[in-house]
């Protein structure tokens, strides 16, 4: 019975150190893609705000929607519209755990030329803003 008992042990103790082994492996692994991804990250978001920056640059606040939709066509930079015009920069890597990516947007908020819940060509820009949207659990 002894001997038994002996084996088991040197069984799950075995299994314990394998077990052990793989967690410090794959955290090992986890934190090298982490980093890698700030990395990217890094460069990414100072891409993201290069292209903010020029969008600051030729739309000034004040401008019309009808006007920045125009510019935005021309440049052929796809966009949706609704009550904000929002342009898709990208995705950024997310930790690979709990967010697999981040959408990078940049929105276009107006303001109303007249009360009312009516999208108007005139509304114009009050805020150009960048924002990360995850792709999350």
């Amino acid at each position: 019975m002894e001997r038994i008992a002996k084996i088991v042990l040197i069984i799950v103790g075995a299994a314990f150190l394998l077990l052990c082994f793989y967690a410090c492996w794959g955290y090992r692994r986890y934190e090298a893609r982490r980093r890698d991804n700030a990395g990217i990250a890094a460069e990414l978001d100072a891409t993201y705000q290069a292209q903010l920056s020029e969008f600051q640059r030729a739309l000034p606040l004040g401008t019309a929607r009808s006007d920045i939709e125009k510019y935005l066509t021309l440049q052929k930079t796809q966009f949706s519209s609704g009550r904000e015009d929002v342009v898709k920069l990208g995705d950024e890597p997310g930790d690979g755990f709990t967010c697999d990516r981040w959408g990078v947007y940049v929105y276009f908020k107006f303001g109303r030329v007249r009360r009312s819940d009516e999208v108007l060509p005139e509304d114009p820009l009050t805020e150009i803003t960048l924002q990360k949207i995850g792709h999350c659990l």
